[in-house]
């Protein structure tokens, strides 16, 4: 006795394989370049642009962080 088991419409994983390896990277240079043009847009700030906004200017990074990374 046999059986036969046909699961139909299956797909890889979409994090699987290499088109999970492209998405991660692209996920990652989208994340990065958030960071960069926070951080950048903040750096340019004068110290009391930056004491308006309630930030001083040791924080930029984690704020510049925070924006890309975490949401």
């Amino acid at each position: 006795m046999s059986t036969y088991n046909a699961i139909a419409g299956t797909r890889p994983a979409e994090n699987s394989g290499l088109g999970g390896f492209i998405s991660g990277i692209s996920v990652r240079l989208s994340q990065y370049r958030t960071y960069r043009r926070t951080f950048e847009e903040l750096d340019m700030l004068s110290d009391r642009e930056l004491a308006d906004l309630g930030i001083v200017r040791p924080q930029i990074p984690s704020i510049a962080y925070r924006a890309a990374y975490e949401g």
